[in-house]
């Protein structure tokens, strides 16, 4: 399958054509959106294309590596997802898949690492991933695929280069926007309209539910203006590790209100 064969996803296939052109690959890319758009093809393309014989910013699809990735059998391809999409990745998993891709290339450019569902991960699994990711080596390449950004691992998806893909239809896309900034103002009133929480842990759960939520609505932003979602995610994320070092949590929850209130009125 070559990148004309993925329907819509101009943007996903626009990033990894320029990266494979400037030879600037990065080590981990997270393919983020709904599900049945187009992410695995996405990921399982670009792996292909990086050990391609012929490719340089797209795979010829006649190679012999081309055809042993098609049947999930290149030695240098390796690929990980739920049973059946419902079970969680667990850490036997993931240990396996890496110490597969610490093994120097047998036939292509790369070790390429394909992670189908990366919400999915448990906790062991994700961490013993993360280590990965932190200590890369020069000849593995990570894409995982999540239809649920807000449930991975927050030290996973920044240590990952964010795709961001949407349907192809472009009302759709709007539809969608339009529900998730309709969700957000209805947060944003509730939080206002309530008194806000003294206790600690009453504090983490207000600060926690804010950033699974702007997690969640994250993915339907367009590119010009996630940096600053991620931004606000992380300085509440900060917000929330304050309170467990003894800082006033009135003050806390009074901070990360008025971050929230800032984000979901521009």
């Amino acid at each position: 399958m070559a990148w004309d064969a993925i329907q819509g996803q101009a943007l996903a296939k626009r990033i990894f054509h320029s990266h494979l052109n400037s030879g600037q690959i990065a080590q981990a890319y997270l393919l983020a959106g709904r599900e049945g758009i187009g992410k695995r093809a996405l990921a399982m393309e670009m792996a292909k294309t990086l050990v391609c014989h012929k490719a340089k910013d797209e795979s010829c699809g006649a190679c012999q590596a081309c055809g042993q990735v098609d049947r999930l059998t290149h030695p240098d391809v390796h690929v990980v997802a739920s049973v059946e999409g419902n079970e969680a990745i667990k850490i036997q998993d993931i240990r396996t898949i890496i110490e597969r891709v610490s093994l120097r290339p047998f036939s292509g450019r790369v070790q390429a690492a394909v992670i189908l569902g990366a919400e999915k991960l448990t906790e062991e699994a994700a961490n013993s991933l993360l280590k990965s990711l932190e200590e890369p080596n020069s000849y593995t390449r990570f894409l995982l695929t999540t239809g649920h950004l807000g449930q991975c691992l927050p030290t996973i998806v920044s240590r990952c280069q964010v795709i961001r893909c949407t349907a192809p239809d472009g009302d759709e896309r709007q539809e969608m926007s339009e529900l998730h900034r309709g969700q957000l103002e209805r947060s944003a009133l509730e939080w206002v309209s309530t008194s806000l929480p003294e206790k600690r842990q009453d504090v983490i759960q207000l600060v926690d539910a804010m950033v699974q939520r702007i997690r969640e609505d994250a993915v339907a932003r367009d590119p010009d203006s996630v940096d600053r979602w991620v931004d606000t995610a992380f300085e509440l994320i900060a917000l929330r590790d304050s309170v467990e070092h003894f800082v006033n949590p009135k003050l806390v929850a009074h901070l990360a209100r008025e971050k929230w209130l800032s984000l979901a009125s521009q």
